[in-house]
């Protein structure tokens, strides 16, 4: 479950893709290939492996009404990567996401 709201860093990456990914509930997300969402499992998955069969958990329901209706690519451009205190994970458009780490981000 994501940590108490703390204080966020932003660090530039690179160009990644990015994916709008919207969900049977109506909620929907664009973000980069890489980023990791929570499934209803509890488990991260990065966006590029979402399918049409993955279900995502979606906040305040916190249950599994969050299946994947629609994925949709888009242009790269650059964007900023989120790290926050605790476990980083925090709320993005009702998805549970997971912030910072990977090895491509700058300082």
């Amino acid at each position: 479950h994501p940590g108490p709201a703390g204080p966020a860093h932003g660090r530039l990456s690179q160009e990644p893709r990015h994916i709008t990914i919207t969900v049977a509930n109506g909620y929907s997300v664009t973000t980069t290939d890489t980023q990791p969402l929570m499934n209803t499992d509890g488990e991260y998955i990065d966006v590029k492996d979402i399918t049409t069969d993955t279900h995502l958990l979606t906040v305040p329901d916190m249950k599994d009404n969050g299946r994947v209706v629609s994925i949709e690519y888009g242009d790269i451009d650059t964007v900023y990567d989120i790290e926050t205190d605790g476990d980083n994970s925090y709320i993005a458009n009702g998805f549970i996401a997971k912030g910072g780490g990977l090895p491509y981000w700058e300082e």
